[in-house]
């Protein structure tokens, strides 16, 4: 995991250093725009060819979502197509944190480019205009712009994940998220590698160390130096003083209660001091 508690600008510069099959990894920024703009870019083509559906090739979709949609093109859906809860792990995420009954994705086809047997082409059913809708227990049906902020987050978030399986990177996981909120993206994303840029201390309420050891070789510290002449940055691991020194802070946070933003959240800011990266596990 990377805690970035200053400039935005490097976390930016993370998803041009990775990427997967190729292509970039996209980066969740702290507020809701890549979900509305994901939600209008998205699509997929569902080539078909007997005796199956073959091939689900697209872009700002979840691999689960295509593999859904396969399954239900299959077994005769060449309409619109309506996806639950119970297909998309990320929509049964969102409902069970937020407390909701059920969620639904619908998918429309916008293009059907029939069969060319003399090519040797099958007809392609082009999906697009995602639409979601949580319903409450009583009923009510909301779309994701009627969510609260913080469970635009949340579900944003889920959504992310759920596209990039291996690798996330994201801006202020914690902004307009309650607590229960934060702990399950970091259960989502356990055993990936997760690059988070925060300049909000409650994030490090949700994460443990075993000792300064652990801090030590985990953490990265990044500052902006002047190296030959020229500002650049840095990155370099903890010393051990500044892992002890961490770590001493932390748990002198954890046993107390007085401060009135939570005893992790501001003793561990104040141990942070500088940028730090920790592969989390």
């Amino acid at each position: 995991m990377a805690l970035f508690n200053s400039a935005r600008v490097r976390v930016a510069q993370l998803d041009r250093l990775f990427a997967v099959d190729g292509r970039p990894i996209a980066r969740l920024d702290e507020s809701t725009r890549w979900l509305e703009d994901s939600l209008r870019d998205g699509g997929f083509k569902i080539y078909e060819t007997s005796p199956h559906a073959r091939g689900a090739v697209g872009n700002s979709t979840p691999d689960s979502v295509r593999e859904s949609a396969v399954a239900q093109f299959d077994v005769g859906g060449r309409g619109p197509l309506l996806l639950s809860q119970d297909h998309l792990e990320f929509l049964a995420q969102t409902v069970e944190v937020l407390g909701y009954a059920k969620a639904s994705m619908r998918l429309d086809v916008v293009r059907v480019t029939p069969a060319a047997p003399e090519r040797l082409e099958p007809a392609i059913h082009a999906y697009g205009r995602y639409e979601f809708r949580f319903v409450k227990r009583d009923g009510s049906r909301l779309s994701p712009e009627e969510l609260s902020f913080g469970q635009q987050r949340l579900f944003a978030f889920l959504y992310y994940a759920a596209m990039h399986p291996h690798i996330v990177i994201v801006d202020e996981l914690t902004n307009g998220m309650h607590h229960s909120m934060i702990e399950r993206c970091l259960e989502v994303v356990r055993g990936r590698q997760t690059f988070l840029a925060t300049q909000n201390p409650l994030l490090l309420d949700n994460l443990e160390f075993e000792d300064a050891e652990e801090v030590r070789r985990t953490f990265i510290l990044c500052s902006n130096d002047e190296v030959d002449g020229q500002e650049q940055m840095v990155w370099r691991n903890m010393t051990v003083d500044e892992a002890e020194n961490f770590t001493a802070i932390t748990r002198s946070a954890s046993r107390t209660s007085t401060t009135s933003c939570g005893a992790g959240a501001c003793g561990s800011g104040r141990a942070l001091g500088a940028t730090a990266h920790r592969g989390y596990r």
